[in-house]
């Protein structure tokens, strides 16, 4: 006999968002209340989501209740072994797989975002240029520069210049406020 995972879900008079908390503490698998609502209106899952909604279901009703003693439907292609993409072998065997299935197998057209790391500017938007001008309020920054990210990166070098000018109006050396050390 199959049981319905909507007159299970509906036996317990819980939301859809208080079933997929529940399930995510037991099994600390991530699972949303769209997720529950698919499940619920026999929309396809994955498999690791029907199992971990059927462990859950079982510790609710006191038996072991699995995926195919339900009427959740699975995907497809999360039914295959997950050791499967572990190896060369179990990578084009699911490729293969997929594509007898009819899905299209391109390559990933996204690239990861560059991220800022400090010191990028100075190695290449600002790496050595007509700094004067870039002071100048009248000539334009460069596109794509944030201002306050070149600001914190030319900082120390500002400062160090400020000390220097400092130093020399007080007829003394820089070393007398700045560390051989700490020097830019």
């Amino acid at each position: 006999m199959t049981l319905r995972i909507e007159n299970l879900f509906q036996a317990l008079a819980l939301t859809d968002g208080q079933i997929a908390t529940q399930v995510e503490k037991l099994t600390g698998q991530p699972i949303s209340s769209d997720l529950v609502a698919s499940a619920r209106d026999k929309q396809p899952i994955t498999a690791i989501h029907a199992d971990a909604i059927c462990k859950w279901l079982s510790q609710q009703y006191g038996r072991e209740i699995s995926p195919a003693d339900t009427d959740l439907k699975i995907h497809a292609a999360s039914s295959l072994p997950a050791s499967a993409a572990d190896t060369k072998e179990g990578q084009q065997e699911m490729l293969a797989y997929l594509e007898s299935r009819g899905y299209q197998i391109t390559a990933p057209t996204l690239q990861p975002e560059p991220m800022y790391q400090e010191g990028d500017y100075l190695a290449g938007d600002l790496a050595p240029r007509n700094w004067k001008a870039l002071a100048n309020r009248r000539v334009p920054w460069p596109a794509g520069m944030d201002p306050a990210t070149a600001l914190h990166e030319l900082a120390p070098f500002m400062t160090y210049r400020l000390l220097v000018a400092e130093a020399a109006s007080m007829s003394r050396d820089i070393s007398s406020f700045v560390r051989p050390d700490e020097q830019v």
